[in-house]
Formats: structure tokens, sequence, C-alpha cells
């Protein structure tokens, strides 16, 4: 699969390091998945987006991360559009991980 058939969810998309890191996505001809909880932040990235006529590679996913479901909605939404395959970038915040689980003498980082 080639590096245009993939699509780069980033994480934080409608400001800062996250617009940023969209936008030089796009201008490379990325497709890109910009996910924030600030609806109005992400009308706002993909006005820019339209206004440099990038917009066709260009998914906004509202949602907040703090959400358990919220990792499998952004999967679902962005392979809802023709396949997409992913790759994540997750600037400013957080992601509340689960642990995975382990085999044999192996342990968790919290020593469980």
């Amino acid at each position: 699969m080639s590096e245009q058939q993939r699509v780069a969810i980033v994480t934080g998309a409608a400001g800062g390091i996250g617009r940023e890191l969209v936008m030089g996505l796009l201008g490379k001809g990325r497709k890109v998945a910009a996910v924030d909880r600030t609806g109005p932040g992400l009308a706002e990235l993909a006005q820019a987006a339209q206004h440099r006529q990038q917009g066709a590679n260009l998914l906004t996913i509202e949602t907040d991360l703090a959400r358990d479901e919220a990792i499998d909605e952004i999967v679902a939404k962005t392979r809802a559009v023709s396949g997409w395959s992913t790759s994540w970038s997750t600037t400013p915040g957080s992601v509340r991980r689960r642990s995975a689980p382990t085999t044999g003498s192996a342990r968790s980082s919290s020593g469980r």
C-alpha cells in the first residue's frame, strides 16, 4: 500500500501544533483525520483546508478522548471513508491507555 493511500489521525488538531501538523500533512498530499473536542476549531480547520484546496483529503472528527469509546469511534469513522488505513499522531493532550495483557513472567509497568 502506498503512503498516499494511508490516513494520518491527528488528535489535538483544532489548534497549535496539531493544526500545523494537519496543514503540513495536507500540504504533502496526505489524507488526514483531524480529531478534536472543539467543533468550532475543527470547522475553522476545514475552512482553511478548503481555502488551500486541500479539503478533499481532510476528515474532521469531533470527540473527547477522555471517553473510553472515543478511539473505537475514531477508527470506525476513518475506515468508513473509503477504507483508509491509519497511522496515529497524538499531539497536546492525553490518551487514557488500557493495560495490555501480559503472558508468562512478563509484568506490567505498574509492577503488578
